[in-house]
């Protein structure tokens, strides 16, 4: 696609170097910009825009965005690339990339770094600190939106690679792999700040005659219906995870959890699952069976923890079905 850009008294048309959603980014790249200077940061920004790109923000120091990017709460990123002024005032660029890199939410994010200085030694800091290019200055719209463009296609390969490795292809959800890393980080964490941990293991009923009766794509259905239904319970912090089949797993972390908001949660799968599945037309009543293991209190260690919520799980899905046969024969 060609973009015309109107500089001065002169029209210039340049290829914009992205991907747009029609062809392989989900949105809008977003930018994020570390400039000391004012007027270089209002260029870079006005080139970014007239480009179609996002800009996510823009500072004038690393302080400024430590306060919006490092200290916000926000479970996910605000933007997908960074330009960082080498020299800025207090702390430097490269120092600043140091501790984006070191934050987990951001460790993926690439980097480039803005500078006038081609030393050989600060590029070198750069690319130790996990900078994945450079710009010079003055910036050269060309070179930047080449650079930006190569960083996003390496970034957006990445993250499909990682989406593969650690979510489920069918729901989206987390797969065990990435919720056995996220359960042990949590309670290293609550090891730290003595604070809980909770494991809820979700396993469906009725879902094998479900399949039987409406095939499995009426199945597909249920369990991508079922993972929303689950995200809609629990914070944006907390982990729903599917472990295969028809087994989910809810992860909880901090002290505010205790035995009453985890018997309230259980009351709301249940609750959720009050309302039948709407499959392609056909109406099915799917139930849930549960079961809790909480750190330090049932287990210290991710495996155990696991283990215990899956048999206190069988527990009640037991429970369930002699329910089911005693009414079945009662009728």
């Amino acid at each position: 696609m060609l973009v015309a850009a109107k500089l001065g008294e002169r029209s210039i048309n340049y290829r914009l170097l992205r991907m747009r959603a029609s062809d392989e980014f989900p949105e809008t790249l977003r930018i994020f910009i570390i400039e000391d200077s004012e007027i270089e940061r209002f260029r870079l920004s006005e080139m970014l825009k007239l480009a179609g790109f996002a800009v996510a923000g823009a500072v004038g120091s690393a302080e400024e965005a430590y306060e919006q990017v490092i200290a916000s709460r926000s479970a996910e990123p605000c933007f997908d690339l960074m330009l960082v002024d080498l020299r800025l005032p207090a702390m430097d660029g490269v120092d600043f990339c140091q501790m984006v890199k070191a934050d987990p939410r951001y460790q993926f994010i690439p980097l480039i770094i803005v500078t006038g200085d081609e030393s050989t030694i600060q590029l070198q800091r750069a690319y130790d600190a996990g900078v994945v290019d450079f710009v010079r200055k003055p910036v050269n719209r060309v070179e930047l939106f080449a650079r930006i463009n190569a960083a996003a296609k390496s970034w957006w390969m990445e993250t499909q690679l990682r989406q593969l490795a650690h979510y489920d292809s069918l729901t989206g959800l987390v797969n065990r792999s990435l919720l056995m890393d996220r359960l042990e980080q949590a309670i290293r964490s609550a090891a730290r700040c003595k604070s809980t941990v909770e494991l809820i293991f979700v396993d469906l009923d009725r879902f094998k005659p479900l399949n039987d009766t409406l095939g499995h794509k009426a199945g597909d259905l249920a369990l991508q219906e079922t993972a929303q239904r689950l995200r809609g319970l629990v914070r944006e912090s907390d982990t729903v995870a599917r472990l295969g089949g028809d087994e989910f797993v809810i992860l909880l972390s901090g002290s505010q959890h205790n035995d009453q908001g985890s018997s309230r949660l259980n009351e709301m799968i249940n609750d959720a699952f009050d309302e039948p599945f709407n499959l392609n037309g056909e109406s099915w009543q799917l139930g849930a069976s549960t079961g809790v293991a909480r750190y330090p209190d049932m287990g210290t260690t991710a495996q155990e923890l696991l283990l215990i919520a899956d048999r206190s799980m069988y527990v009640q899905k037991r429970c369930h079905h002699e329910q089911m046969t005693r009414s079945a024969d009662a009728g």
